[in-house]
């Protein structure tokens, strides 16, 4: 994954973690469904989700600052207008 394609640069290293932690999270629920071991599985997979959610999370505020920077470049002179005059 392309981390500074997705989250903000001071996101990158918690977002590198939460997706390091779904991965291992993940495998080992395979190891314990393997195993035998089905509610431990289901725990662990709830955890990679708890991780997964926490990368949208961080992936919608990337989203938000990519979007209002466009609209920044494309409107620039009228919010610099906006702010001074507010016109």
């Amino acid at each position: 994954m392309d981390f500074s394609k997705h989250f903000l640069p001071g996101d990158i290293k918690h977002a590198t973690n939460e997706f390091e932690c779904a991965k291992d999270l993940l495998k080992l629920s395979i190891c314990y469904i393997e195993k035998g071991d089905i509610e431990i599985a289901r725990n662990r997979v709830y955890d990679a989700l708890r991780s997964i959610e926490e990368l949208l999370k961080m992936n919608r505020e990337k989203l938000k600052e990519d979007e209002l920077r466009r609209f920044i470049e494309a409107n620039g002179i009228k919010v610099v207008r906006m702010m001074l005059y507010g016109k």
